[in-house]
């Protein structure tokens, strides 16, 4: 929300909800995410982030994330 905000230089809940829906991506706690939902739920109100994949390698737990 923070970051829709600052890039519609706003506190107009339409203008920040706009530039929310129409950012091509954002900063998730787990790297880029970006918006989505329209083909499930008809509006892009979902923040889909990049998917986490562990995995044990020589002994070590190792975490990956990929973006779709």
């Amino acid at each position: 929300m923070l970051q829709a905000i600052e890039k519609a230089q706003t506190f107009d809940t339409d203008k920040v909800v706009t530039t929310l829906e129409n950012m091509k991506s954002l900063e998730t706690i787990y790297g880029r995410g970006r918006m989505g939902g329209q083909e499930v739920f008809g509006i892009n109100h979902v923040i889909r982030g990049p998917v986490g994949i562990s995995r044990i390698m020589n002994g070590k737990i190792e975490f990956e994330f990929f973006e779709k």
